[in-house]
């Protein structure tokens, strides 16, 4: 993700890539693209930030290419949900729903449940500025993740890999329900099942009520609730108990990890 800014200024469409300039005559960003609903001048601009372009400009002029860091994990937006079930103050950061085996994220410690809130000391408040500031970042580059990991703040440091590689993925969830109790009925993996990365976890045998509606389906493998591993309905009832208002859920579908809110009141 690269960022954009948005501009007012009227820009003629046959120019696409003209720069843009500040009231000082600074050259701030070069306009990348239109949208407009007539093909003429009205309508809203979009540029690349000067910042951007001078730095894949220099990597070009040295190496012949440009290239992108990444960190190698999969993030979702922090609802008020999850904030209240990993106990946050706001629901503000990263979720860190799956970490890609063998990636610079995976050697740097970080875990699936872990809130990315920092990055070098830039404090992350939505889930998109987390790959908007990596892409920012140069293949190898080292950078400090402040995080936040069963109830409390934990530092890591991270060797950045290259994102022509395999890029980040941004999940999103579905909505969570309202009723009292969770809805799952769930079984232990059966031994050619256990394909989960070596995380255990237990078979979704019919879903309904709250966790129905936060679109939890027959087939998922529950992995986690609150970041805590599960591999019995013992362990899933006590972690739900212990949950107030609402609890995350670390559900696998096929290759898919992604955390589900499901909210009890």
């Amino acid at each position: 993700i690269v960022p954009f800014i948005q501009t007012d200024v009227a820009v003629n469409p046959g120019n696409s890539g003209g720069p843009l300039f500040n009231s000082r005559g600074e050259v701030v960003g070069i306009n990348s693209q239109i949208y407009s609903r007539t093909g003429g001048y009205q309508g809203v601009s979009f540029a690349i930030p000067i910042e951007v372009a001078t730095r894949v400009k220099d990597q070009i002029v040295k190496t012949g290419k440009a290239t992108h860091a990444r960190i190698g994990v999969t993030i979702q937006e922090v609802n008020q949900d999850f904030a209240n079930s990993f106990k946050l103050e706001k629901p503000e950061g990263a979720l860190v729903s799956s970490v890609e085996p063998g990636g610079p994220a995976d050697k740097a410690g970080l875990k699936s449940g872990d809130v990315i809130r920092e990055v070098d000391g830039n404090r992350i408040v939505s889930s998109a500025e987390l790959p908007a500031l990596l892409g920012m970042k140069t293949p190898g580059d080292k950078v400090s993740m402040d995080l936040w990991r069963d109830g409390k703040p934990v530092t890591v440091t991270a060797m950045l890999g290259d994102a022509s590689n395999r890029g980040e993925a941004v999940a999103s969830a579905e909505p969570a329900g309202s009723k009292a109790k969770l809805g799952l009925a769930l079984r232990p993996l059966e031994p050619g099942e256990r394909d989960t990365g070596g995380t255990g976890g237990l078979v979704v045998q019919q879903s309904s009520g709250p966790a129905a509606a936060a679109g939890i389906q027959p087939g998922d493998v529950l992995l986690s609730v609150n970041g805590k591993p599960v591999n019995s309905v013992e362990q899933v009832r006590s972690l739900i108990e212990k949950s107030e208002k609402s609890a995350a859920l670390l559900i696998q579908r096929g290759d898919d990890k992604i955390f589900v809110p499901v909210r009890f009141s």
